[in-house]
């Protein structure tokens, strides 16, 4: 009977999921095959956005892309952020559309995805580029070319952490937006719970899914359309990178709930709210 009450609610978004699995795949395969001319529409805003914030000057060059001399640093296809704007897409629209009570609504969430999916991209985008730019000169003592650290390493540490972070933030907050007044009444469920069920679903609600999408893009789609065989050692070699710097940002987020919880209680209970699909008071849908 559950069963069927969750087909029928995911019925009417069908053809929206089918819209957005064309939309991320469009852009898989059209990343895939453009050129950095190709990419304009996201290397330019992200090139302002670096230079608004840094003051770094970027010169374009044709087949190469924004290139800071005195920075050493090239904005090219690879750091576009067109990846990670397919995360988003996929996190807003497969776990949040089918929370939307009418089609109308849901169309305007599936808009919704794809322009804050871009705009953030840029956003976050922008951040990890000055990241890579400034902190290698922080680690210069520990970043070896024989070593474990070394600067293509730490420039992939980097951009995990900081998309996963910025997922991690992204979905928390359209968590938020999008509860449904049905669910405060899963917060009574929630109490008569044990403590330590109750510890463990709300971890699961606050990282699993994140979790799952980041991993699925970049990993999962990679592996299933037969590119990580082409480079064995590489791909398995990312994907433990991946999961080291994940799993500790995990452990982290979770260190740092546990000492707003005592330090901050006000700050805890706003999170908490954020996180656990038992806010008392959710945002409504206009």
């Amino acid at each position: 009977m559950k069963d069927r009450k969750i087909l029928n609610a995911l019925k009417p978004c069908l053809p929206f999921y089918l819209l957005a699995l064309l939309l991320i795949l469009g852009m898989k395969y059209g990343y895939g095959k453009a050129d950095s001319e190709e990419l304009l529409w996201i290397l330019a805003p992200t090139c302002w956005w670096v230079r608004f914030l840094s003051g770094i000057p970027f010169q374009w060059i044709p087949d190469v892309g924004y290139v800071s001399h005195s920075a050493r640093f090239i904005i090219a296809k690879s750091c576009s952020g067109v990846q990670f704007m397919m995360v988003s897409i996929a996190a807003l629209v497969f776990s949040f559309l089918h929370r939307k009570k009418t089609l109308g609504q849901a169309g305007r969430w599936m808009l919704d995805a794809v322009g804050i999916s871009y705009f953030y991209t840029i956003f976050v985008n922008g951040l990890r580029i000055l990241m890579s730019i400034y902190l290698p000169h922080l680690f210069n003592g520990l970043i070896f070319p024989d070593g474990w650290l070394t600067k293509d390493r730490l420039h992939s540490i980097i951009g995990i952490a900081v998309y996963f972070t910025a997922l991690f933030i992204l979905y928390q907050l359209a968590d938020q937006k999008t509860h449904l007044p049905d669910q405060k009444t899963h917060l009574s469920d929630q109490k008569t719970q044990p403590d330590g069920q109750r510890i463990i679903r709300m971890g699961l609600n606050r990282y699993l899914m994140p979790l799952f999408w980041y991993f699925f893009m970049v990993l999962g789609l990679p592996f299933l359309n037969g590119a990580a065989w082409a480079d064995r050692q590489g791909f398995f070699g990312y994907a433990r990178l991946i999961g080291l710097v994940c799993l500790s940002l995990v452990l982290l987020f979770n260190l740092f709930h546990l000492l707003a919880k005592r330090v901050f209680p006000k700050l805890s209970k706003c999170f908490s709210k954020t996180a656990s699909p038992g806010a008392e008071k959710p945002p409504q849908d206009p």
